[in-house]
């Protein structure tokens, strides 16, 4: 084996080396942008679940606050003051709710 055909072989063996290097890095970066997008994903699905669930509150909230204008009876419920809807006894136990 003659010098150039060494000198050849390590070149080829850099060459080759260096390109596993660059394929090793790119396959690394691309699993690194996959995690965060699968992280993105999963944070923006959990922020559209927290607002259709408090869109839904409010909106039971509007409809309770309907009926409760609707419902014939004392004024004081349909002015929105929310303790005007509790008479509370004595008894540490017993309440009754309008």
């Amino acid at each position: 084996m003659s010098w150039k055909s060494s000198q050849s072989q390590s070149v080829f063996v850099f060459s080759t080396t260096k390109k596993l290097i660059f394929l090793q890095k790119a396959l690394y970066l691309a699993e690194e942008k996959a995690r965060e997008a699968v992280e993105t994903r999963a944070r923006l699905q959990h922020e559209l679940l927290n607002k259709q669930k408090q869109l839904k509150e409010e909106d039971l909230k509007y409809l309770a606050r309907q009926a409760r204008d609707e419902r014939p009876g004392d004024e004081t419920l349909s002015k929105g003051d929310p303790t005007s809807g509790f008479l509370f006894f004595n008894l540490s136990h017993f309440f009754i709710c309008f």
